[in-house]
């Protein structure tokens, strides 16, 4: 059962989304999509850190980029991770490889430029690279997570990113799972 399960759960992360579209969660005073070609080269330039978020139920609120950045797969020295949190923008460069790429996030600090390095891939009018995954286990329970992002412009030159959180585990042999997706919006950055 619980290898069903895993399964599943694993089935579900590589699988291909439809092209990225508002959805009824999208704020209708954001402005329209639009998509990028295929090497999401688009993506490229600085955004603002500071954002907005969607909340199910609620009004937007205040979000950095920072907050969405894949920190386990960065490959950042220690230290870095507070001063890419407290930076007004991030410079986002997409450097392509035949299916797939590299996203690089790059900060001025006092003079000198930090960055960060993770994997992404491209499908579906976006780039997309996973923000942070895990799982563990005790005696009778397992569970597995994992957040994806999603990265796209609007009309306006913002930086749209849909956030995708899933998880599943057994308790005992009960399985469990649950998903769910947030909008934030980042502005380019005032140069």
């Amino acid at each position: 059962m619980a290898a069903l399960l895993v399964i599943f759960f694993v089935a579900g992360c590589v699988s291909v989304p439809p092209p990225l579209k508002r959805d009824k969660d999208y704020p209708a005073d954001w402005p329209d999509l639009s998509l990028v070609g295929p090497k999401c080269v688009e993506i490229n330039g600085p955004y603002a850190n500071e954002g907005m978020v969607t909340v199910p139920g609620g009004a937007p609120q205040r979000i950095t980029l920072a907050a969405i950045l894949p920190y386990r797969d960065m490959r950042l020295k220690y230290g870095q991770r507070e001063n890419f949190e407290k930076a007004k923008a991030i410079t986002l460069q997409v450097l392509p490889k035949k299916s797939s790429g590299i996203l690089e996030f790059t900060i001025e600090k006092d003079g000198r430029k930090l960055s960060g390095r993770t994997d992404c891939y491209f499908g579906n009018g976006a780039l997309m690279y996973i923000a942070e995954s895990g799982g563990g286990s005790l005696l009778l329970a397992f569970a597995a997570s994992q957040t994806n992002v999603w990265l796209t412009k609007a009309v306006d030159g913002s930086l749209i990113a849909k956030i995708e959180n899933s998880s599943a585990g057994m308790i005992l042999i009960v399985p469990f799972a649950s998903s769910g997706s947030r909008w934030a919006r980042f502005p380019p950055a005032k140069e």
